[in-house]
């Protein structure tokens, strides 16, 4: 892995100065050193900032006290820094319970990002690491260093651990398991083919995304572990946005002295068993476990609606945009007219929860309670068990000699969890 990659970060030159001004790089030697990690850190939280939907940053003192690579002189002096800058004001404050405070961005303005600059970083073109806004003034562009990130990822992980070790008992499961991995390697027609199938909305042409899939896979296999953070719930590695083909047909397991095949168990419509399992006990939620576990949930929502899709996929976005997340016209759709009809208890939660919320509230709602089961028990359940398993969302990657086993897993906890048994699919 090359030393060289970073993350450029561009910063408004005035917020610069207030950095520079209060984390100077004179003095003794020891102060340089802490200095230039401090000024680091507050890079990395404007990145945070200039990545989310709201410009706003936050971090959990007790964390940062805990944390090898902050530690509590250098967190108190960040802290100190943002409550003394003028471009940073205080959005949320659960400092009284949670000892964390949520910072936005201020006095400095900031436009959007254009697509077409999505993927400005020369790092894995990874929806999280996306910048989403930019300073609309004169910049200066700070860079991370990739191995300066990993390390701070690594140390803020181990804090969480020490922390709260029973939250945490998913990282030693993920790090065990990509240690059994034998990653292959994957030829530039792979990644091409892979990227004409991609559904995924985006201005890369499938070349541009083939070059991109290529590279993020090499990045892959010298460093598995180079990414590994949590948000929303959400467990991110470098695989996680790899194509399911490229996963499929270049990842094996080394386990109990074999070297075999992946496999991967999905649970089917998981939104709409997260939203089921919510509702209070009627024939409507009665009706809801029978089509999700019959797998005819969005066929029967799309006939209902009158629509005509050309396959499966289609009718899945268009359902999850229309009766979920989409904002123009939400509620009046034939599609959410139709889930009103059969399905009417779950219609009103769903209002309920648009008209109170945000749409990025119900999506880490539901993110939330997906990982609850797919990262905080059903993986350590399958690694203590002795299998190794990798999480991508709603899916686990385990050898395909206990893909059966795994399966059996699956239902035994979701009947515990939800209160039914979801449909799990199994792709060898």
């Amino acid at each position: 892995m090359p030393t060289s990659r970073t993350v450029p970060v561009a910063i408004d030159t005035r917020v610069w100065s207030d950095v520079a001004q209060f984390f100077p790089e004179g003095g003794h030697h020891r102060t340089i050193a802490a200095n230039a990690e401090c000024r680091r850190i507050v890079v990395l939280l404007i990145w945070t900032a200039l990545r989310d939907a709201h410009c706003c940053f936050s971090f959990n003192q007790s964390v940062m006290d805990c944390m090898s690579l902050v530690g509590s002189k250098k967190r108190q002096r960040i802290v100190s820094f943002f409550k003394e800058s003028k471009f940073f004001e205080v959005a949320q404050n659960y400092s009284a319970r949670r000892n964390s405070i949520i910072w936005k961005l201020s006095k400095a303005k900031v436009k959007r990002v254009s697509g077409s600059q999505h993927s400005a970083c020369d790092v894995d073109d990874y929806a999280y690491l996306r910048t989403r806004w930019q300073y609309a003034g004169v910049v200066v562009t700070e860079n991370l260093p990739v191995e300066w990130l990993q390390a701070y990822d690594q140390s803020f992980n181990r804090a969480c651990s020490l922390l709260w070790p029973e939250q945490s008992r998913w990282l030693p499961c993920v790090e065990s398991s990509m240690a059994q991995l034998v990653i292959g390697t994957v030829s530039y027609q792979d990644c091409l083919d892979a990227a004409k199938r991609s559904r995924s909305l985006s201005e890369t042409t499938p070349e541009a995304k083939a070059a991109m899939y290529q590279h993020s896979w090499s990045s892959f296999q010298q460093t598995p572990l180079l990414y590994l953070i949590r948000k929303s719930g959400r467990v991110y590695h470098q695989l996680t946005n790899q194509p399911k083909t490229l996963r499929r047909n270049n990842l094996q397991y080394q386990h109990n002295g074999l070297i075999e095949k992946t496999a991967e168990v999905d649970m089917s419509s998981t939104y709409w068993v997260l939203l089921t399992a919510m509702l209070d006990a009627s024939r409507c939620k009665d009706q809801l476990i029978q089509d999700l576990t019959e797998g005819c949930f969005y066929r029967k929502l799309g006939e209902a609606s009158g629509s005509v899709f050309t396959d499966s996929q289609s009718l899945k976005a268009a359902v999850n945009k229309d009766c979920l997340f989409g904002k123009r016209d939400f509620g009046k759709t034939p599609l959410f007219i139709a889930l009103q009809k059969l399905f009417p208890d779950l219609a009103r939660l769903i209002r309920h929860r648009r008209s109170r919320h945000s749409v990025s509230y119900l999506s880490d709602v539901l993110t939330n309670a997906e990982s609850a089961f797919f990262v905080d028990l059903l993986l350590p359940y399958i690694v203590n068990a002795g299998t190794p398993a990798l999480t991508i969302h709603d899916a686990v990657i385990v050898p395909a000699s206990k893909a059966s086993q795994v399966a059996g897993y699956c239902n035994q906890l979701a009947e515990a969890h939800f209160g039914f048994v979801p449909r799990f699919k199994t792709q060898l």
